[in-house]
């Protein structure tokens, strides 16, 4: 279990999904965030987000891994695979968060005839399963808190959000079937994962700030330190369009 008081150690990471070859932008981010852990006497850990087993590819892990040693950005211990932690990520949802988290049979149709009916915006789920009680082997929802959260980006400065009303109760497994769970969704898999290395220093793009606060509140949900935060600017073509 990861540990509960804050490290002296700065621990960094880098976490490439592997759905296709190593390009610029991520790579800019592996630097950054290297540089980052190694200049303060740190550790570097790289983690496979290979969690989308309909996405992601086992060729893809391997030619990144042999990107990164011939760039000379060289990781400490050893790789984590989320594909090998699944029964850890389900488990958390199941037991820590299980109080929090409600099964959901709703799809987008009909949670839009719902709003359409009731006369409600879409931009948040409803809550129609909220008092249901089903299986979990429906979708599961995570509620969140409806209160203001607050965080410092070491380079965007100050961020805030309220995490109920801009997002609602969140997906965070989706359908699978009786006996078999959905798979689980990458935010919640990457807190796991970040808490379970003892992750200090989080340094990605700035295309990723958007979903922090959320990430800040299963933190605080389940009772963990939350790391420090560094978004970089995009790396971008000529037109402007994310590379």
């Amino acid at each position: 279990m990861p540990n509960l008081t804050r490290q002296t150690q700065v621990i960094g990471r880098f976490a490439p999904s592997p759905t296709g070859a190593l390009h610029l932008g991520s790579l800019l981010t592996a630097v950054a965030s290297y540089c980052i852990a190694k200049h303060a006497q740190g550790q570097w850990l790289l983690r496979i987000e290979d969690i989308d087993t309909e996405r992601c590819h086992s060729h893809y892990s391997k030619q990144i891994l042999t990107d990164l040693e011939r760039l000379g950005l060289h990781w400490d211990g050893e790789v984590r695979y989320q594909s090998e932690h699944l029964a850890h990520y389900h488990n958390l949802l199941d037991t820590k968060l299980n109080t929090l988290s409600y099964g959901c049979d709703c799809s987008r149709k009909s949670i839009q005839h719902y709003c359409q009916l009731h006369h409600c915006l879409a931009t948040n789920y409803p809550r129609i399963c909220t008092h249901k009680h089903l299986p979990r082997y429906h979708a599961v929802r995570l509620v969140l808190p409806d209160h203001c959260v607050l965080f410092y980006d070491q380079l965007q400065g100050i961020i805030s959000g309220n995490p109920q009303r801009d997002h609602g109760d969140i997906v965070v497994r989706r359908r699978g079937r009786v006996n078999q769970p959905g798979m689980i969704n990458y935010m919640l898999a990457v807190v796991i994962d970040d808490a379970d290395c003892g992750v200090t220093e989080v340094v990605r793009g700035a295309d990723l700030l958007e979903p922090t606060v959320r990430q800040i509140t299963l933190y605080q949900q389940l009772g963990w330190s939350v790391p420090n935060w560094l978004h970089l600017p995009l790396a971008l073509q000529q037109n402007g369009l994310k590379l």
